[in-house]
């Protein structure tokens, strides 16, 4: 391996013994000089011999050089089986982004090897913009190439690859699914949200391997999501989350930059401290779980993290209030006495409102009725506004059949913002004891507390809640008419078509378009007469509203008047009829639509074309027929159609057409038929050279041209003594046309 021996060595290139020349290439790779990349070139595009073409693409690749990548990439092209493995890591050894399509085109390659090191060479390019080419490779038969891939997905590190080093996580190959693995803690940070989206996947060894990762991975981001996890989780999974929580915090506070900017950081020894002294009962417990809720994210805190970086700030954001759960968590699970009296005494101090928000949360974990007690004169204190749901949700973690008794004794309260708090959180609690007296208060003089009372009833959700929803659709309010109408959707029930049909005819709009969206919840026979004797409305969003509901229905019974509404003044109207036509899907509307076609409104056009082009096979019999209607408009949106159809029944129907009796038809068929370059359609269209009318030969003679076939220069040049001057004029230039596509043939 000395360079002294390089001189010595290029003499011997000149050998005419193949195996010496290959051994000399071989060592002048070894050596790695890179002064000798012209002549191992040099050996590799003169060599025949396979053997010593190896040596020179793997001495090449040995070099290092970028100048070899043009001449690899030359001997790659002649897709010599035997030499693209070598190539392929010669390629991906240089990094060279010159390398990157050659390997790129290995992707496919049969052999799962050439595949594998095409995989690993564009990882060590490192170029994001490869990204797409490894993503059908997730799904390679070979699992070496998987395992390739999930390595190169790393490698790149571009956030873009977590989605498929995700789906490689749920691998059937253990190898690949570790690969995948490390890949992932490779990323870092950048993956975390979407690996926090798989921990609620029921697949439990993918959310294992999740929570690994995660814990590799070491961002605080995971801790609340992963304890969310270990609620829900059996003991094998609570240990792995247990594990990735110790790492996390173990990478924490390795981190000098976090050290001081967490807020309270002995608060966690803290914590410990007050586990311990709760466990025997001990008073002070109770006050440093206090401290803990109060001063580990207190007011004034905010303008101290803001003069953080900024990716510091979710960091101690989230650790904080972590922090906070556990203390609030923890008073009820000492369950200290005087906790109930001592919590309230801190919510009348006035606390900042995350602070707030934590106590109120604590109460829910106390299992004694003087929380329950608490929480529902909470409801009267107009500070407490924000904390409504807080306090609904606490009572439900109660779970005491005495909570929603305290509810309803507490309606009497004497002010309507009151009356309403308690109505929302008697929804939160889910029991259908209160459904009457919620009926009741649909009669309140409040609308807050109106309003509040059908979205509890929607809470409660039972068959028993209908007929007091019912009265709410004639309250004098809109806001809860609306409102009840959209409980009503989400309770389908044949008894609501007669009250959802008359709010379809509500003074207020927003009602009536909230009873049209309702009315497609409901699977009778008679919705749609309903929603068609509404068309009528003055309202454009309603009849809007009323043409999406019964596109959603797909009744045959809507075809009618929803070609009617292709007429409609407004063309937001219009486009909604289109769609909806299309989703019923009948043939009926086939020429109403390419009427549409015509619109005069840019996005009405587009939709109609579109709606035709999803019918496909459905439409290809009605659009043929178009191609013979008495309207040109819409013959011209026929052609352009059919044009472009690749619906396999097309050119059938439209060979069939040439023989139509309708001059039209046969005219239009033939254009159509050039347009798709049909070679099938040749023998018809040179009869149609011989058709009566001239606009037929014309067009025949036009279509002969697009497609391009030399058989039927013969008949066009007859054509060019047809009696007709357009005739002849077309076939003249279907004949040049056919030359010029031959010729670039």
């Amino acid at each position: 391996k000395s360079r002294e021996s390089v001189p010595h060595l290029l003499s011997l290139l000149a050998a005419g013994d193949d195996e010496l020349l290959a051994e000399t290439v071989g060592a002048l790779g070894a050596i790695g000089d890179d002064t000798v990349v012209v002549e191992v070139i040099g050996v590799l595009r003169s060599a025949g011999d396979l053997a010593v073409q190896r040596a020179a693409i793997e001495a090449l690749g040995t070099l290092g050089s970028r100048e070899a990548v043009p001449p690899l990439i030359e001997v790659l092209a002649l897709n010599r089986e035997e030499l693209k493995i070598p190539i392929a890591r010669s390629l991906g050894g240089l990094g060279s982004q010159d390398a990157l399509a050659a390997l790129e085109g290995l992707l496919t390659d049969a052999d799962g090897e050439v595949r594998r090191i095409a995989v690993a060479g564009i990882g060590a390019v490192q170029d994001p913009s490869a990204l797409p080419r490894l993503e059908r490779l997730v799904h390679d038969p070979d699992e070496a190439v998987r395992r390739e891939t999930a390595a190169a997905l790393g490698t790149l590190g571009s956030d873009e690859g977590v989605p498929l080093l995700i789906q490689l996580l749920q691998d059937a190959d253990e190898n690949v699914c570790a690969q995948a693995m490390q890949s992932l803690e490779q990323i870092g940070t950048e993956s975390v949200r979407s690996l926090v989206e798989m921990l609620s996947s029921e697949d439990e060894k993918l959310v294992t391997r999740v929570v690994r990762v995660l814990g590799r991975i070491g961002d605080m981001r995971t801790i609340n999501p992963l304890l969310k996890l270990m609620e829900k989780s059996d003991i094998r999974l609570r240990e792995e989350i247990a594990d990735a929580l110790v790492q996390t915090d173990s990478r924490l506070w390795a981190d000098d930059d976090l050290r001081w900017e967490m807020k309270e950081s002995y608060a966690w020894l803290r914590l410990s401290i007050a586990r311990s002294l709760g466990r025997m009962k001990h008073v002070r417990a109770l006050d440093l779980l206090f401290k803990l809720i109060e001063e580990t994210y207190a007011e004034g805190d905010e303008d101290r993290l803001r003069a953080a970086p900024d990716s510091l700030q979710l960091v101690i954001r989230e650790s904080l209030s972590c922090l906070q759960r556990a203390a609030a968590e923890m008073m009820g699970e000492l369950d200290l006495p005087d906790t109930v009296k001592a919590a309230l005494e801190h919510l009348s101090s006035g606390p900042y409102p995350a602070v707030r928000r934590w106590l109120v949360y604590s109460l829910g974990f106390l299992k004694r009725e003087a929380s329950a007690t608490a929480l529902v004169e909470l409801l009267k204190r107009d500070d407490m506004e924000e904390e409504v749901e807080n306090i609904g949700e606490a009572l439900k973690r109660l779970s005491s059949r005495t909570v929603v008794e305290k509810l309803l004794a507490a309606i009497g309260a004497t002010t309507g913002t009151a009356r309403r708090r308690v109505v929302v959180t008697i929804g939160i609690q889910q029991d259908g004891r209160c459904v009457s007296r919620l009926g009741d208060l649909l009669k309140d003089p409040d609308e807050g507390v109106r309003f509040a009372s059908v979205v509890a009833l929607s809470r409660i959700g039972i068959r028993e809640v209908f007929d007091v929803l019912t009265n709410a659709t004639k309250d004098v309010s809109e806001k809860v008419r609306k409102r009840a109408v959209e409980v009503l959707a989400r309770m389908p029930d044949e008894r609501s078509l007669n009250v959802l049909g008359s709010a379809l005819h509500d003074r207020a709009t927003e009602v009536r378009v909230a009873a049209a969206r309702a009315l497609g919840s409901l699977e009778s026979v008679r919705t749609v007469p309903v929603l068609v004797a509404g068309l009528r409305d003055t309202s454009s969003q309603v009849r809007e509203s009323i043409v999406n509901t019964l596109g959603k229905l797909g009744s045959k019974k809507a075809v009618d008047p929803l070609i009617q509404m292709l007429r409609d003044t407004n063309p937001q109207v219009r486009q909604a009829s289109v769609r909806a036509l299309g989703r019923i899907g009948d043939v009926k509307a086939v020429v109403p639509l390419l009427e549409a076609m015509d619109d005069p409104d840019l996005w009405v056009k587009t939709q109609a074309f579109q709606t035709l082009r999803d019918m496909g096979e459905t439409a290809v019999a009605s659009l043929v027929d178009a191609l013979a209607h008495a309207n040109p408009a819409i013959q011209a949106s026929a052609i352009k159609l059919l044009s472009r159809a690749a619906a396999p029944t097309v050119v059938p129907a439209l060979l069939d057409a040439t023989a139509h009796r309708a001059r039209a038809m046969r005219a239009n068929t033939a254009t159509v038929l050039g347009n798709l370059r049909e070679r099938g359609a040749v023998v018809p269209l040179i009869g149609l050279l011989d058709d009566r009318d001239y606009e037929v030969r014309e067009k025949a003679a036009m279509a002969l041209g697009n497609i391009g076939d030399v058989s039927a220069m013969v008949a066009l040049r007859n054509a060019q003594k047809d009696q007709n001057r357009d005739v002849r004029v077309a076939a003249l230039g279907a004949m040049q046309q056919i030359r010029e596509l031959n010729e670039m043939a």
